[in-house]
């Protein structure tokens, strides 16, 4: 595997806190907004000193919003579902998902990153 690093920076606050709306499958708890900062590094190998730094490592620099609202799925597991949009200097656009082929989907100037998993 190789070498991975990265610092996040957030700020959240809750739109809804210990909300209780009644939703088809679920019940919301709460909706929250973050917004971040990441930068992350990807190399090779474990670094071994400064010059390693220079010839392998390569980083990235984000910075963006979301949006996480937390749920009750079926009643009885503690979830979460979220969006976030971010800005990366220097890379590809992304694409803005639609409901047709992918080739479809127009370019945006930010990566649409969409998420679910459990909240503890």
């Amino acid at each position: 595997d190789p070498f991975r690093a990265i610092a996040t920076l957030e700020w959240r606050h809750y739109f809804f806190r210990d909300a209780d709306l009644q939703l088809p499958l679920s019940r919301m708890r709460g909706l929250q907004g973050v917004l971040f900062a990441e930068y992350g590094v990807v190399g090779a190998d474990l670094p071994q000193d400064a010059q390693w730094w220079k010839q392998h490592a390569t980083g990235r620099m984000s910075v963006g919003y979301g949006l996480r609202v937390y749920a009750d799925w079926f009643g009885l597991l503690p979830g979460m579902i979220g969006i976030d949009l971010a800005w990366t200097p220097g890379s590809p656009p992304g694409r803005l998902p639609l409901p047709a082929a992918t080739r479809y989907w127009p370019e945006v100037p930010v990566q649409i990153y969409l998420m679910a998993g459990h909240s503890f």
